[in-house]
């Protein structure tokens, strides 16, 4: 392509002019095509930039060029470039396919038409939808006096009247709102009561008072049949759960069924507290319990009070038994408690004792036991044994405590007992 510096043919020989003639001629017929612009500019000059592929045209006052297309050189088309494309008559402007097929247009009026469908001229009126009437005509209808979403004879809608609302209807009834205060109804346009309300039917009758708190909580009522359900859902080998989070944990307590081995669990304070087995059997691993043994041979002074040592300790479930005399209630309840005292007499057979007892000590009170014969057996033993529903407060203690007097004369008296079997032992649980 020819480079010239402007349209002017000089004044010299003849084979130059001609030479120049077809210099000019060569940059008209090519837009002046070069990567750089000519060095002299004309009014409405065109200018083809081949490193860009854009054409230019030069504006009236010869100060700018403006940007008419972008070429595409290898697919052969072309983009306009420009941000006004403005009809030529009243026809408007119409895009159509390479066969002819008008896909987009705009009439004069103002009337939008793509492909099939004809958008409304008018703006319309607040609160109207765009709607079709399924051949493609478009116009906008009254959508229920306020903003919605309408398919059919289901919409969910915002209504600002009132307290407002958002409303979602379904084949004509309405079936969840969401009120003014963030609270959700389902099945019910009043979830006043409750932050979310779930409820079917009227069957229920009158409900009751709520307290004033009650919209911080969810209700789930099934009024129209006898049963109502909440169903949390798991596989075969995992877990359904209700679980209750504090800022320390996401689940502080939760009541948990466990699908591989059908048990029902119980958690509070971070820890599993009770199970439900398979089979109805029920197991606390943190319920009071324990069981303490005497090992034999401590020495009990004739008509003195003596407190028992249970040294040996064989199950402490939670840890409430202090390794030697005292058990202390975690909680408050009812206990039931167990003991067993049994004493050599010292002699041969048949030792008559004036009184002999054994007694529960609790921080409330004492339960007293005392046998019916106070003659020792063949072996010169003799056996004290009780059990005893007592109640109990918090941090109250139990312990036991025995009376052994002679009858006449005064002798030696020493447990019998053992670290192995349950022979002068002590044990208690919590009942309830």
């Amino acid at each position: 392509m020819a480079t010239v510096t402007d349209v002017e043919v000089a004044n010299q020989s003849f084979p130059n002019v001609r030479q120049d003639l077809n210099d000019i001629l060569e940059a008209l017929a090519t837009n002046f095509s070069a990567d750089a612009e000519p060095t002299t500019t004309y009014p409405n000059q065109f200018w083809y930039e081949t490193d860009t592929n854009l054409l230019y045209i030069r504006n009236e006052a010869n100060d700018a060029w403006v940007t008419l297309a972008s070429i595409n050189q290898t697919s052969g088309e072309w983009e306009p470039r420009t941000a006004v494309i403005q009809a030529i008559d009243s026809a408007g402007l119409a895009l159509k396919t390479d066969e002819g097929t008008t896909r987009f247009s705009i009439s004069d009026a103002g009337v939008v038409s793509f492909e099939n469908y004809s958008f409304p001229s008018a703006d319309g009126t607040d609160g109207q939808v765009l709607t079709t009437d399924g051949a493609g005509n478009l116009t906008f209808e009254s959508g229920g006096g306020g903003d919605i979403i309408q398919e059919g004879n289901s919409s969910v809608e915002v209504v600002d009247t009132g307290t407002g609302h958002v409303k979602v209807t379904v084949d004509g009834s309405e079936t969840a709102r969401f009120d003014a205060n963030g609270r959700l109804g389902i099945g019910t346009s009043s979830p006043s009561n409750f932050l979310i309300n779930v409820s079917r039917g009227s069957g229920m009758g009158t409900e009751p008072t709520w307290e004033p708190t009650s919209a911080r909580n969810i209700a789930l009522f099934e009024t129209d049949n006898s049963e109502g359900y909440v169903v949390i859902g798991a596989p075969a080998n995992g877990f359904s759960a209700l679980s209750f989070a504090d800022a320390g944990s996401k689940s502080a307590a939760y009541l948990a069924y466990s699908h591989s081995d059908n048990s029902m669990r119980f958690r509070a304070n971070d820890a599993e507290r009770m199970r439900i087995h398979s089979g109805g059997e029920i197991t606390s691993g943190s319920q009071p319990a324990f069981l303490a043994l005497n090992g034999g041979g401590d020495s009990i002074s004739n008509a003195t009070t003596a407190t028992i040592s249970f040294g040996a300790e064989k199950f402490d479930q939670g840890g409430d038994f202090d390794s030697s005399t005292t058990f202390t209630a975690p909680v408050t309840g009812k206990y039931l408690f167990n003991w067993s005292v049994r004493v050599d007499a010292g002699g041969s057979s048949n030792t008559r004792f004036g009184e002999a007892s054994a007694y529960l000590v609790t921080s409330n009170r004492s339960y007293y036991i005392k046998p019916g014969s106070l003659y020792s057996d063949a072996d010169d033993r003799f056996e004290i044994s009780a059990c005893v529903l007592a109640d109990m407060d918090a941090n109250d203690t139990a312990r036991i405590d025995v009376f052994f007097s002679r009858a006449g004369a005064s002798g030696g008296t020493t447990t019998v007992g053992g670290t192995t079997d349950p022979i002068t032992h002590f044990s208690g649980h919590l009942v309830c």
